[in-house]
């Protein structure tokens, strides 16, 4: 399964641009929560054609972790933990950390550097004491930027260049492990700088459920899970009325009094970069007008 923490997420441009470059990858597994096969602990994984007794895990020390480190090729990678050595003696992998798609229930990484994957609860989501959260946007109705689809949020110091999305199925992901009780904010960016971050619509904005978080998107609960949603909406992907939309200022009360250089708009739709309005009849009533505008919030 591909972290946020230690995995980075992977400089992902394509499985193919991995070509046959390898790395090393650490396997942990936390059995403290079960009672441990006399057959042992095993992975079994795409790397290794999913064989249940090939790849046998050891005791770190005297802790209830387990672990052995392999090769395998860059890219993506699927693979569960066994708690002894035959088909039937493999975890159940939770929701929220499955590659999800047609069924597809196995943990999911994307190796591109030597990789030490987090020490899971077996037939976890997370590492003790922690929580998964799996953010998948949908980009179906944008033009993906080629600088990618990243996130970024309180989990990672909001830093819009640092946690690259993976794209599977159409649908760009990422795991972020937290402590239980952590809250997260996040936003997506189609791109890698703020410039190109989305507008996130009120209805799902932290500050409209009462959360001093502006307006970031949020997960508060307690439990690892999914958050799934169509970029810049608060749901499955659905094709929105557009406007033509006029702003329009009246600085004529200052005007009157003194010489204005310019007045221009700030807002999601130019980055918060600002355009000069215009005034051509001279009366002191500045305007913009902007088409093709999705329906919703309109911030400025």
């Amino acid at each position: 399964m591909k972290n946020l923490y230690a995995l980075a997420l992977a400089l992902f441009f394509g499985i193919t641009a991995f070509a046959q470059t390898t790395y090393s990858v650490t396997f942990q597994v936390d059995m403290g929560s079960a009672t441990v096969s006399t057959n042992g602990i095993h992975a079994a994984g795409s790397f290794q054609s999913w064989s249940p007794s090939t790849t046998a895990l050891s005791q770190v020390g005297s802790t209830t972790i387990y672990a052995t480190t392999v090769t395998v090729n860059a890219g993506q990678l699927e693979y569960k933990f066994l708690n002894g050595n035959a088909w039937g003696d493999d975890e159940s992998v939770p929701a929220p950390v499955q590659v999800g798609t047609n069924g597809n229930s196995n943990r999911w990484a994307v190796i591109s550097q030597d990789t030490t994957l987090p020490a899971v609860m077996f037939a976890g989501s997370a590492p003790a004491g922690q929580k998964a959260i799996q953010m998948k946007v949908n980009m179906a109705l944008q033009t993906v930027s080629s600088d990618s689809v990243h996130v970024a949020g309180s989990f990672q110091g909001w830093d819009p260049a640092k946690t690259l999305m993976v794209n599977f199925d159409g649908v760009h992901r990422a795991i972020a492990y937290v402590s239980k009780t952590d809250s997260v904010y996040f936003k997506f960016i189609n791109g890698n700088g703020w410039s190109a971050v989305e507008s996130v619509p009120s209805t799902c904005q932290a500050s409209t459920a009462g959360i001093n978080q502006g307006d970031n998107r949020f997960y508060t609960d307690t439990l690892s899970g999914i958050y799934e949603v169509c970029y810049t909406q608060c749901g499955p992907c659905t094709i929105v009325p557009t406007y033509d939309i006029t702003v329009n200022v009246d600085v004529s009360s200052l005007t009157a009094c003194s010489t204005l250089d310019s007045v221009s708009l700030a807002g999601p739709i130019n980055g918060w970069g600002g355009e000069n309005m215009s005034d051509p009849d001279g009366d002191g009533i500045y305007s913009i007008s902007y088409l093709g505008v999705d329906s919703g919030d309109f911030q400025f």
